[in-house]
């Protein structure tokens, strides 16, 4: 349509200015329609985009509305799922009670079998049974514990999942914010850019009905041009006949040519013989070609030079017609200067002939000049009158070129005549024969000029034909082109009636979209009111959950130090439990040494009865001898001082010994220690191994810097617990070597029977009592942490029923506003 168009004006502007105000006015048209539909459609896509914009809003609100009804529902469940953890814990707490309890009715069962075992020596069945289901339910127990234990962890993880989820839950909170906020700003957008559609609808609408006063107009003035296209398409039809004739005499210049041709070619062809004869003429004619050559690059620069005289017809055609007629005072002289020679004398034929060379260079030229200016010529041949130049252009060739030939021919023969002349005189006058030379070498240089000459105008007529037959394809196209460009104004008239009913339809169409607007603005009216109302609501609703907020993090600060209690409570039984163990195993040891003591005692009773009965014999044998009475009592003193050493000797072990239960006592106390540090450590472990939340503590540096501190402090300090990891292996090798050693003094001190064992068993009451008050006194720490935990569940409850009260009212306004959306 475009080129179409394009083609129409250009044909308007070859008809010359008659048609110049209906191009303004049809330009100015077409200009009016494109911006006119161009508006129509950046308005109806405007109004689209709006339209959905509002449904994207809308779709907003509802799952906004739907997502706070997920966040209710999910507060539910987690609500659910933290009572469910309440009740396991307070049955964690229940059970540990229970536990306590157990261990305390051991303990004092333990009592009872030391107490037991200060009277009797081995044991009974009865006890041997007890003992047995006692490590039963010591089994059991532990089995409790240990399932306790992974309860613990689970619910831990289960509390940690649930935290990690109500973190989620206030982020997609404060996501649905701020896009709320973003279709508050969107929808203030869409009412200043529909204010400003019905401001560029008033205008659109101004402007269509001057178009349609511009149509009306418009009409009229295509009826008048329908008529003056019918005259122009009868000169146009004149011009095709025109044109057919000047083919027909195209046709029979080319064949006469062709004829005139052919004789040139006879004629060259008997001169090229003779050119054979005369070699010395070579290098003159080199030395003419090279002139020629330069004559060839000066044409080039005058043709680019001459480009510009495409504006200068009329003086061209003037100077064309100084040039024939120079050419034909050209030719007379010729035809003058001719006759003279053959009367002239030597010196005058020198001079003549340079006079003839002059002459011929200024033929050539204004040949050239001639040449130029019909390519110039041929180069705005578009249009009909140029055309007719064109042809009478080619009607003078024709004549110059038949004047040529003639001259040519009468030069030719002239020249052969004084050839003959010249070869009767030639042994007569020598002299007169190498000016005849010369005039023939000029002569044959001026017939290869004519020659170089021919060869440019047949050049020149293929040229010509080439571009009559450019001409004939052209005026076929604009043949074609006026057929397409008539049917195209057919399709304009009936595009323009089609124009006019959619204009009505618009007029239609924009007044619906008036009625339409002004219903969407009520509608956006009401929209606004509730949406501010909905403003005021969550509003409230943020301040209701960051006091929701504040308390959970209250309550998860509570929860946090409940289970930091939970820990060393469970740490406080692990120790326990591992007391106990060891203290049985301390029993076990004991009943040992306790048979080998019985085995000694018995011995010693065997042994004091011989040595009472000995005594008897000794005093039976101090009465009968009184004389070794003396001898005897210097024996006793001896062995008396012999026992001291012994009693000295005996208190130092004592005193050794006191040192290895010391000892002990660090070693279990070391013990402890290290198993405390080994869960650290492997808690620590635990927790280095699983990969860092950088972002989350991104996060929390940003919302919470405190706990971002404490948590880099807790890290720092989990670092340093590893490296105190390595020295409690070392310190752990100083133990096993120092247990090495207390083995030795414990072997050393079983092999030493007496009274040290009783000592023994009376550190060993003195431990179990202090034991006991620990025990006494973990109980009592225990029931406090109880305490504190009820306490913090009544608090739990209170704010689980706040929260219960707040999600009602919640409810009741999210119900209130779906309501008046309805």
């Amino acid at each position: 349509d475009l080129e179409e168009e394009a083609d129409v004006l250009e044909l308007i502007a070859s008809k010359g200015g008659a048609l110049d105000a209906f191009r303004n006015e049809w330009l100015e048209l077409e200009k009016t329609i494109e911006t006119t539909l161009a508006t129509n459609l950046d308005k109806e896509r405007e109004v689209d985009f709006q339209n959905q914009e509002l449904k994207s809003v809308r779709e907003q609100l509802t799952l906004a509305k739907r997502n706070v009804d997920e966040l209710v529902s999910q507060q539910e469940v987690l609500k659910e799922t933290i009572e469910h953890i309440n009740h396991k814990r307070e049955g964690l707490v229940e059970r540990e009670a229970r536990n306590r309890d157990e261990i305390g009715v051991y303990s004092s069962y333990f009592g009872d079998l030391k107490d037991a075992l200060s009277v009797g020596s081995d044991w009974s069945p009865e006890q041997l049974e007890q003992r047995i289901l006692l490590e039963k339910e010591r089994d059991f127990l532990s089995s409790k514990l240990e399932n306790s234990n992974n309860q613990l962890t689970g619910m831990r993880g289960e509390i940690d999942h649930i935290y990690e989820s109500i973190q989620t839950l206030e982020q997609e909170n404060m996501d649905l914010d701020n896009a709320i906020d973003a279709v508050d700003s969107r929808r203030h957008h869409l009412k200043k850019e529909a204010a400003q559609m019905l401001t560029n609808k008033e205008e659109l609408e101004k402007t269509i009905h001057e178009l349609r006063a511009n149509i009306v107009a418009l009409d009229n003035e295509l009826a008048e041009k329908n008529r003056m296209k019918k005259a122009e398409d009868k000169a146009l039809r004149a011009l095709d006949l025109s044109i057919t004739k000047s083919k027909n005499q195209m046709e029979i210049y080319i064949s006469n040519y062709d004829q005139m041709y052919r004789t040139l070619q006879e004629t060259t062809a008997h001169l090229e013989k003779q050119n054979i004869a005369n070699g010395k003429v070579r290098e003159e004619i080199d030395e003419r070609s090279a002139y020629i050559e330069r004559i060839n690059q000066d044409i080039k620069k005058v043709t680019k030079e001459l480009a510009q005289v495409n504006q200068l017809r009329q003086v061209a055609a003037q100077k064309c017609l100084e040039v024939d007629a120079k050419k034909h005072a050209a030719e007379g002289a010729i035809e003058e200067l001719q006759e003279k020679i053959a009367t002239m004398r030597e010196v005058d034929m020198l001079a003549v002939s340079k006079d003839i060379d002059s002459q011929d260079k200024q033929f050539s030229a204004l040949r050239q000049e001639l040449d130029i200016l019909r390519k110039k010529t041929a180069g705005s041949e578009r249009t009909a009158r140029a055309m007719a130049d064109l042809i009478q252009l080619n009607k003078n060739g024709k004549i110059n070129l038949q004047l040529e030939v003639k001259v040519l021919e009468e030069e030719v023969t002239h020249s052969k005549n004084q050839i003959r002349v010249l070869l009767t005189e030639k042994e007569k006058f020598e002299h007169d024969a190498e000016v005849a030379n010369q005039q023939y070498f000029t002569a044959l240089e001026e017939l290869k000029l004519q020659e170089l000459q021919v060869q440019e105008l047949n050049k020149k007529i293929i040229s010509d034909q080439i571009k009559l037959k450019q001409k004939q394809s052209l005026y076929e196209s604009v043949r074609a082109d006026r057929n397409l460009y008539s049917k195209q104004l057919v399709d304009s008239q009936e595009e323009i009636n089609v124009l006019k009913m959619k204009f009505r339809s618009m007029n239609h169409h924009i007044e619906q979209m008036k009625e339409e607007i002004s219903t969407k603005d009520h509608m956006i009216v009401k929209e606004h009111f509730l949406h501010h109302s909905v403003d005021k609501e969550r509003e409230l609703l943020k301040n209701e959950l960051t006091k929701i907020r504040k308390q959970v993090q209250s309550s998860e600060v509570i929860i946090e130090n409940q289970r930091v209690e939970i820990m060393k409570l469970q740490r406080i039984i692990e120790e326990a439990d591992q007391e106990s163990q060891r203290q049985k195993n301390e029993l076990t040891s004991v009943l040992s040494e306790r048979n080998l003591l019985t085995a000694q005692l018995v011995k010693r009773n065997s042994e004091l009865s011989e040595m009472y009965h000995r005594i008897k014999v000794q005093r039976s044998n101090l009465r009968m001898g009184e004389r070794n009475f003396h001898h005897f009592h210097t024996d006793l003193n001896g062995v008396k001082y012999s026992l001291r050493d012994t009693v000295l000797s005996h208190n130092e072990t004592i005193q050794k010994l006191a040192k290895a239960d010391q000892v002990r006592a660090r070693m279990h106390q070391l013990e402890r220690d290290l198993l405390k540090e080994q869960t650290k450590t492997r808690a620590l472990m635990d927790e280095l191994e699983t990969p860092m939340n950088v972002h989350r503590w991104r996060i929390l540096e940003s919302s919470d810097p405190k706990r971002f501190d404490k948590i880099i402090q807790i890290n720092s300090l989990q670092k340093q617990l590893v490296a105190m990891s390595d020295k409690v292996t070392q310190t752990d090798l100083l133990v096993q070597e120092k247990e090495k050693v207390y083995v030795e003094l414990k072997n050393v001190i079983s092999r030493q029977p007496g009274p040290e064992v009783e000592e023994q068993i009376l550190v060993y009451q003195q431990t179990l009592k202090d034991k006991v008050k620990q025990l006494a006194a973990m109980n009592q720490e225990l029931s406090m942490y109880i305490e504190q935990v009820a306490s913090f569940k009544y608090e739990i409850g209170d704010i689980e029923q706040k929260m219960a009260k707040m999600n009602k009212v919640w409810m009741r306004k999210m119900k209130k506003t779906r309501e008046l959306n309805q």
